[in-house]
């Protein structure tokens, strides 16, 4: 069984959480990277080999404060990773959590839209 992978948040890093053990998988705080591929890549890679074993249901939540359009990219990859395997094992969960007054829904909306076949809502929060 492979190990959670904890990441934890820094000024232009976002705080990552997959935990193996509930399927509880988040990217949460704020992503401003030049060079986003260096922070992504190994979470990429470790995402790849957990699903390529993983049967059991997986929720994946985006939280984010702000990102930008490098580390959107970065999030391309791994709805790609997730739209993939929510063909094999169709308990796949994507949740796009957004406050109120910023353009996140719009943002979520897109990705959505790009990967149509993967369960994806977007979600307001109210705190």
């Amino acid at each position: 069984m492979m190990k959670n992978l904890i990441i934890e948040e820094t000024q232009f890093t976002p705080r990552v959480s997959f935990n193996v053990n509930n399927q509880q998988f988040t990217i949460s705080g704020e992503s401003c990277l030049m060079h986003p591929d260096d922070f992504y890549e190994p979470i990429v890679t470790w995402l790849t080999s957990y699903l390529e074993t993983n049967t059991a249901p997986v929720t994946f939540c985006f939280q984010l404060d702000y990102f930008n359009m490098l580390s959107a990219h970065e999030f391309l990859k791994i709805f790609s990773l997730l739209e993939e395997h929510a063909k094999l094992n169709p308990k796949v969960r994507v949740t796009w959590l957004f406050q109120d007054d910023s353009g996140f829904l719009d943002d979520g909306v897109v990705f959505k839209k790009s990967f149509s076949t993967l369960p994806f809502e977007a979600t307001k929060v109210t705190c």
